[in-house]
């Protein structure tokens, strides 16, 4: 997916990866973006790919796909992942 190819290499130059604007990045709550495909071909069923840049361990999570039909239950999965990453992240913190 050329838009994930994009957002991976912004991520990688910019000082503020949480300031990355492009016309297929859609924020999402706690951190989670959805990149469209957006600039691909044409009638093509609109999806979303989830992803989770974790800024402290320059790690992006590449949690799911799918269709924007189904993006209610999929950005909860996508939140559930997340927050058990910040949690795990704390207790390594704090242990």
């Amino acid at each position: 997916m050329l838009n994930l190819e994009t957002y991976l290499t912004s991520l990688n130059a910019s000082k503020s990866p949480l300031q990355i604007r492009n016309g297929f990045l859609h924020d999402e709550p706690e951190g989670v973006k959805a990149i469209d495909q957006s600039g691909g071909q044409r009638n093509l069923t609109e999806s979303r790919l989830y992803v989770y840049p974790e800024l402290a361990t320059e790690i992006l999570h590449v949690m799911s796909i799918g269709t924007k039909q189904k993006q209610s239950p999929e950005i909860k999965e996508c939140l559930d992942y997340v927050r058990s990453i910040k949690k795990l992240r704390k207790g390594q913190k704090n242990g």
